[in-house]
């Protein structure tokens, strides 16, 4: 929104003139700490003449952001793959994207292998699991891109043996290769590590905008500062527990090493 701006020759005053939004609103829009309404951006979008493409971009951007719950049934009846896509869009807005989870690899990371395992333990299937499974995969094309990621996992996610400890071993050499990107952190937390830290649920924050929640029967997405300012805080201090880099591939590989020596048996329910 900065750059319109200036591309149109506005100053933040004159925009706030043309649009009737105050410019404190504007100031605080353009450097990440305000999450615009739709209609905000379609007022802003055209005072600065921005193409019918960007305004829809940046609507449907805004759109995605707003403070809501998503009953997880409705998202099936939808097509579990319109999360997918409306997560990505909203990661492709975000300059600073940061991710924990404690019970299961964040989504960013998963092989193929991995998520469609996942989806398929909440009914999705067919045509439509192939998918939404795709459209996971498909958001990982940001992890190469000039984007900020910082994703934290626990040693207990990767100890839940999802399906055969050969899709764990694919699945751990995965987030280790992961570990060596530009762009991207991955921290883990292993078990030795003492914490008095209690998380309930995963949770993901975009820039200082938002967090979105995941529960097994919803998905919430928070806009409220001081809510988000909450999550913030809590994921610097897991990002302290964390390990990274050569110590992270140490205890991935020391995992992948164990699941190495059981035997693949059929997955049992």
């Amino acid at each position: 929104m900065r750059q319109l701006r200036l591309d149109a020759g506005l100053s933040q005053i004159e925009a706030a003139a043309a649009t009737g939004l105050t410019q404190a609103k504007i100031s605080r829009l353009e450097n990440g700490r305000y999450t615009p309404q739709p209609e905000d951006v379609k007022q802003l979008a055209r005072a600065y003449q921005a193409s019918p493409q960007v305004r829809q971009e940046l609507e449907q951007t805004a759109s995605d952001l707003s403070e809501s719950r998503v009953y997880s049934r409705i998202v099936l009846q939808r097509g579990a793959w319109r999360m997918q896509q409306q997560a990505g869009r909203i990661e492709k807005a975000s300059a600073r994207v940061r991710a924990f989870h404690p019970t299961l690899v964040p989504g960013l990371l998963q092989t193929p292998a991995y998520a469609r395992a996942m989806f398929a333990s909440v009914g999705v299937a067919g045509e439509e699991l192939e998918r939404t499974v795709q459209a996971r995969i498909d958001r990982q094309a940001l992890l190469g891109a000039d984007h900020d990621f910082t994703l934290l996992l626990t040693e207990g996610a990767l100890r839940w043996q999802v399906t055969s400890p050969s899709l764990m071993v694919e699945q751990i050499e995965h987030i280790s290769r992961s570990t060596q990107l530009s762009n991207v952190r991955v921290g883990l937390i292993p078990f030795s590590r003492p914490t008095g830290i209690f998380v309930q649920e995963g949770f993901d924050l975009y820039d200082a905008q938002a967090v979105i929640i995941g529960t097994t029967t919803a998905t919430a997405t928070i806009t409220d500062d001081a809510d988000v300012a909450v999550y913030d805080q809590l994921f610097s201090e897991l990002e302290s527990l964390a390990v990274y880099d050569y110590a992270a591939r140490r205890e991935l590989d020391r995992i992948a090493e164990d699941y190495r020596l059981l035997p693949n048996e059929p997955v049992r329910r």
